[in-house]
């Protein structure tokens, strides 16, 4: 690994004498530079410029013949077992339901809990910014038409 010139402080992120608040300066220097790296001109993502259709960009976006391959072969093997033995994938899908069910079924909860807190902390604050209703007109504005 090359030596990292220091900040100036004098400090570099290999110090081990280092205490834990200038590790942590340091931790936070090193991902405002990430950060900074990957800023994109005008802060606008590329794929959101208008004019700039996907054909003209430099980068090319296929599918991975492997993966879809496998998928493929996964997905039509389990057809397969579906048409041919359906009393055996029905055996095989309601064991494997009541495993998760009765092992795993706290889980989905937890899950569940955390989305819905989440979609509060972050649905409430921008509600509470947005103006409900008709209260940025005046009375005289007629009603915008649909």
């Amino acid at each position: 690994m090359p030596d990292q010139p220091p900040h100036e402080d004098g400090s570099t992120a290999q110090n081990s004498g280092a205490s834990p608040r200038q590790k942590a300066a340091a931790a936070k220097r090193r991902t405002k530079d990430v950060v900074a790296e990957i800023n994109y001109p005008h802060g606008i993502h590329p794929a959101l410029v208008p004019g700039v259709s996907i054909e003209d960009q430099r980068v090319r976006y296929g599918t991975d013949k492997v993966v879809f391959g496998v998928t493929a072969a996964v997905i039509v093997a389990f057809i397969g077992w579906g048409t041919t033995n359906t009393e055996g994938l029905t055996s095989a899908s309601e064991t494997a339901l009541t495993w998760v069910v009765s092992n795993v079924g706290w889980l989905f909860n937890i899950f569940a809990i955390v989305a819905v807190l989440f979609m509060l902390i972050v649905g409430f604050p921008a509600s509470a910014r947005s103006s409900w209703g008709w209260t940025t007109r005046s009375p005289n504005t007629p009603e915008p038409r649909g």
